[in-house]
Order: C-alpha cells, then sequence, then structure tokens
C-alpha cells in the first residue's frame, strides 16, 4: 500500500497533468486513501519502521491535498517513531517532510528548525543528497 501510494505520488508530480484537473485530483485522493490504509496496516502489523513510512507518505499526500495540519501531524509522529528507534536516515527523512508541511503551514521559523535538524543528521552520515 505504501508503495502504491508513493508510486501515484512520484507519477502525480513528475507528470504534466495541471493540479487543478480532474485527473490530478483524483490521482491525489487515491493516493491520500492508499497512503491511509499503509498506515492503519502497519499499526496491525506492529512494524514501527513500517508505520514511520507510510506516516511519511501519508504526509506527502496530505501536502497534495491541501490538508497541512494533517501532514504536520503524519510527518511529526514519523519523526518520533523513527527518532524512538533509532533510525537517523528515516528521521532525517521525516524532519525534510515535516519541516515542507511546516512552511507550508507558514510556520518558518519551526520549518527553518527541522530542516536544520534533518542537515544537522545528514552531515553525520555524510549523506549530502538527503
Amino acid at each position: 500500500l505504501t508503495l502504491s501510494a508513493q508510486a501515484t505520488i512520484m507519477t502525480l508530480l513528475q507528470g504534466e497533468m495541471e493540479p487543478n484537473s480532474f485527473l490530478f485530483g483524483d490521482g491525489v485522493d487515491k493516493a491520500a486513501q492508499s497512503a491511509k490504509d499503509a498506515v492503519i496496516a502497519a499499526r496491525k502489523g506492529g512494524d514501527n519502521a513500517m508505520v514511520g513510512t507510510a506516516l511519511c507518505t501519508q504526509a506527502q499526500a496530505q501536502l497534495l491535498t491541501g490538508k497541512v495540519p494533517e501532514a504536520v501531524q503524519a510527518a511529526s509522529s514519523a519523526v518520533a517513531i523513527f527518532r524512538g528507534s533509532g533510525d537517523t536516515h528515516g528521521e532525517a527523512y521525516a524532519l525534510i517532510l515535516n519541516a515542507s508541511a511546516l512552511l507550508a503551514s507558514g510556520k518558518t521559523d519551526k520549518a527553518r528548525d527541522a530542516a536544520g535538524k534533518a542537515s544537522a543528521i545528514l552531515v553525520v552520515l555524510e549523506d549530502a543528497r538527503g
């Protein structure tokens, strides 16, 4: 489910459809539903890494659907999950999504803080690509 949602999101972002078109909106809605289902399935399975990944995908879909507060919450939850499990790559990725969602919500200082934390983690991991 997570991969399905991620694939749909990437197709939409790389495609040539207008964001206001019916097909784009339909694709975003399907990605959002797949991401929501993935979070539920991952939680039922008890796999924290998968829950974190699914929450990141859900945050992406929520940003695309304009559900910014929900995206902030999903990304923040993913950060906490990855941090708690010691998955620094996952934490950095979730922090980047969190920064994007915070920026979209107008919380510039918090977005800058999240991006700075992600950058610091990536420097330690020697991952310049992010």
